[in-house]
């Protein structure tokens, strides 16, 4: 993934209808420096976006991450990310900030392990 991604559409295949799935967003728990921010800036979520369209009947999309229960085989997800610049003033000054380099920005999409998301 990287910094400013915008209508990207991934399709998950195999999926089984009636079971939550999820994925953990890996930046959620990124360090931030103590300075306080205004209320009504960018959330702690790499996302701007995640919804789940065709083959899934509920979703989610918190800081934590995003959850979805499929209702067919094949799920289809839209996202887009953060730019550099929303994603580091959350953060402050916390080490170096490259923004050309690709962001591990999920988990592996998981279903009924002790870290998945409710859906």
């Amino acid at each position: 993934m990287a910094f400013g991604e915008r209508n990207c559409t991934v399709t998950l295949k195999n999926c089984v209808p009636g079971v939550c799935y999820s994925f953990r967003d890996a930046t959620a728990g990124a360090t931030r420096d103590q300075i306080p921010r205004p209320a009504g800036g960018p959330s702690a979520s790499f996302f701007v976006s995640v919804a789940a369209g065709a083959g899934a009947s509920a979703s989610a999309h918190t800081n934590d991450g995003f959850s979805f229960r499929a209702s067919a085989s094949e799920v289809t997800l839209t996202y887009e990310t953060r730019s550099c610049l929303d994603h580091f003033s959350y953060r402050g000054r916390t080490g170096e900030q490259e923004c050309r380099d690709k962001v591990w920005g999920i988990t592996e999409i998981g279903a009924g392990m002790p870290t998945s998301l409710a859906c």
